[in-house]
């Protein structure tokens, strides 16, 4: 079964390494194209072939790009700064897919972020949802696939919203001091996500949380 790129890096490091030793190109961070709205607003946006509707509140941002596939969520300490935002990474053109994406953020580490893709649920390959939602439904209860359980410390919770379901799993990250989480909402489509958190800074994670509990799929 495949995974997304965090989850692949986490569980095989040296193919990480390797592939950076190997020359990969420097990543494109936030592109110069963003269409970003504002809190505190209702947003509607394109992501990839969906159509959301999320709730952002003052301090909050929310952007998309028409040129790539960047979808973000972003709540700066301060005033918002491309060097501090979070981006979709690629390492290397000839390496990058649509199965495989990976969003990263550089410090500061305790601004509540995430990333997203979207996928319309009745017309895609079952291997990209498989790639990237770490999760089936048992009984009617999320469980964790046999890979993502293997990842330190992992632990799921379910997450519901308007027409959906989900869960989020959080996990301990490469990086000291954070947990990497990925999310997935199940609805009339279904909308993967990807951020980092402080360990020790959990209202990080109930901010991420309160945000997609908002989530609606536009039709």
């Amino acid at each position: 079964m495949n995974f997304p790129a965090f989850l692949v890096a986490a569980a095989c490091p040296a193919v990480l390494a390797a592939s950076l030793a190997a020359g990969a190109a420097e990543p494109v961070r936030v592109p110069s194209d963003i269409e970003l709205r504002r809190g505190a607003n209702d947003v509607v946006a394109k992501v990839d072939k969906c159509r959301i509707r999320l709730k952002i509140d003052d301090g909050d941002y929310f952007w998309t790009s028409p040129s790539s596939a960047d979808a973000v969520f972003y709540r700066p300490s301060g005033k918002f700064s491309r060097a501090n935002a979070p981006y979709l990474q690629k390492l290397d053109v000839e390496t990058y897919s649509g199965v495989y994406w990976d969003y990263i953020k550089p410090r500061p580490h305790a601004e509540p972020w995430f990333g997203l893709r979207c996928t319309a649920s009745t017309t895609e390959p079952t291997t990209y949802v498989d790639a990237n939602c770490p999760a089936r439904k048992n009984g009617g209860v999320w469980v964790l696939t046999e890979a993502a359980a293997r990842l330190p410390k992992a632990a799921i919770e379910p997450i519901a919203g308007k027409g959906w379901d989900g869960f989020v799993v959080s996990f301990e990250s490469k990086t000291p001091g954070l947990r990497s989480l990925t999310f997935c909402a199940v609805g009339a489509n279904t909308l993967m996500g990807q951020a980092s958190y402080p360990s020790r800074r959990k209202h990080s994670l109930e901010s991420i949380k309160r945000v997609l509990r908002t989530l609606e799929f536009v039709d």
